[in-house]
C-alpha cells in the first residue's frame, strides 16, 4: 500500500515540475491533468477498501466492547488492559471511514469537476491572469489535500482492519474467561 502511495506521489509530483514554453497556461494545464490522474487513483485506491468488512468489524467491535463492559466486574490484569485498549483503537478509525465514505464520494465528484471546469477556462483562456492564478491555487491545493486524505484513509482503514483480524479471537477468549469467573460468582 505505501509503494502505491509513494508511486502515486512521484507521479504527481514529475507531473507538477513546471516546463517551458507553450501557450500562457500550459504549466497550469498539465499540472491540472496531473491532479486529475492522481486523483482517479486515490479514488481506486480508497473504494478497494473491503466497506462490508469494515462494517463488521465496527459493528463486532462495539458488540464485544459492550458485552465486555457489563462482564468485567473487577480490575483487570494488565495484559488483559492492554488488549482491551488495543480493541477500543481500532473503533474510531473504523467509525471514520464509514462516515466519510458519502462525503468521500461527493467530494471526489466536486473536486474532479471543479479541475476540469478550470482546465477548460485555462485553456480556452477565459481568465484573468490574476483570477487564473487565485483559482489555480485554490483547486490544486484543495485537490491535493483530498488525495492525500484518501491515501491516509486507505492506509489507516486496512491497518485497523488488520488488527482487527490479529485481535478479535483474543477478544473472544477473553470474553469467554469473563463469562465463566461471572458464572462461578454467581453460583452459590
Amino acid at each position: 500500500m505505501k509503494t502505491v502511495l509513494l508511486s502515486s506521489l512521484l507521479i504527481v509530483t514529475l507531473f507538477l515540475m513546471p516546463s517551458c514554453g507553450g501557450d500562457l497556461y500550459q504549466t497550469e494545464i498539465r499540472t491540472i491533468d496531473s491532479l486529475l490522474t492522481a486523483l482517479d487513483s486515490a479514488e481506486k485506491a480508497f473504494w478497494t477498501i473491503d466497506s462490508a468488512a469494515a462494517r463488521t468489524a465496527y459493528a463486532d467491535v462495539n458488540k464485544d466492547l459492550g458485552h465486555l463492559t457489563n462482564l468485567i466486574q473487577d480490575t483487570l490484569e494488565k495484559n488483559e488492559a492492554l488488549l482491551l485498549s488495543r480493541y477500543r483503537g481500532i473503533r474510531k478509525p473504523l467509525r471514520e471511514y464509514l462516515l466519510k465514505q458519502t462525503v468521500m464520494k461527493k467530494e471526489i465528484t466536486i473536486t474532479r469537476k471543479q479541475l476540469e471546469d478550470l482546465r477548460h477556462d485555462l485553456d480556452k483562456e477565459l481568465l484573468t491572469k490574476e483570477n487564473a492564478q487565485l483559482h489555480f491555487t485554490k483547486e490544486s491545493g484543495l485537490a491535493r489535500l483530498l488525495i492525500n486524505s484518501l491515501y491516509i484513509s486507505t492506509e489507516s482503514v486496512d491497518i485497523f482492519l488488520r488488527r482487527y483480524a490479529e485481535v478479535n479471537p483474543s477478544i473472544d477468549s477473553l470474553v469467554q474467561v469473563k463469562e465463566q469467573q461471572l458464572q462461578k460468582k454467581t453460583i452459590p
